[in-house]
């Protein structure tokens, strides 16, 4: 049995069925099925070797790839809100700092701008059209390398802010402010609306004006 890597019928893919270079190609996918587990299927290929076989449709395979990438933008955009405040605070000259914020990278950044092919004209039913094409494989690989670069910064981005805070601990205890920053108190209604009984710290004037406020206000 052999599956078509991509399918040419769809309109994104045509490019790629007429140009050399991006030829589409087929895959071999027999097996001799031995079991399943959560990863695929476990079978003997036709050179004798146990392997594990998944198989996707091209469409499903990108849409994967995007919701892995977008959990992990999620989750680096928090780290990067994380450690951006955290250097804010620690340039302050309060805490000892030079008013000077270093340079991060955004998640923006990591992305590489997709080329795309564009047309104009009538289409079968007589409609001008401005159509876009981009070649599937190369999509599927920038999303693919996007995955690494957004793993890559996460770490560090994590490992930086987990110092910064540390750091920041020291600094706000030797400027005779909690160590940690002061977080909103409340609660949550039986509808899910958040009711705030007291105010978090929102940025280090919060914290000053707490510790210069007289006791029992």
């Amino acid at each position: 049995m052999k599956l078509v890597k991509a399918l040419c019928l769809l309109p994104f893919l045509a490019l790629g069925c007429f140009t050399p270079e991006h030829k589409v190609e087929e895959v071999d996918t027999s097996l001799e099925a031995k079991g399943k587990t959560d990863s695929g299927t476990i079978g003997i290929n036709d050179k004798g070797q146990a392997i594990i076989q998944t198989e996707n449709s091209a469409a499903e395979e990108l849409k994967i790839q995007k919701v892995v990438n977008e959990e992990l933008e999620a989750k680096l955009n928090h780290e990067h809100a994380g450690l951006k405040r955290c250097r804010k605070d620690m340039a302050d000259e309060r805490l000892g700092g030079n008013n000077e914020l270093p340079e991060m990278t955004g998640v923006d950044d990591l992305k590489e701008a997709t080329e795309m092919r564009e047309e104009m004209g009538l289409n079968e039913g007589g409609d001008y059209k401005v159509v876009k094409k981009e070649y599937f494989e190369e999509r599927l690989q920038k999303e693919r390398k996007y995955e690494k670069s957004l793993r890559k910064m996460l770490k560090l981005y994590t490992n930086q802010r987990e110092r910064c805070e540390l750091a920041m601990a020291s600094a706000r205890s030797k400027a005779g402010l909690s160590a940690k920053r002061k977080d909103a108190k409340g609660h949550f209604t039986s509808d899910g609306t958040w009711v705030e009984e007291e105010k978090g710290e929102q940025d280090l004037n919060d914290a000053v004006d707490q510790k210069e406020k007289p006791a029992g206000e």
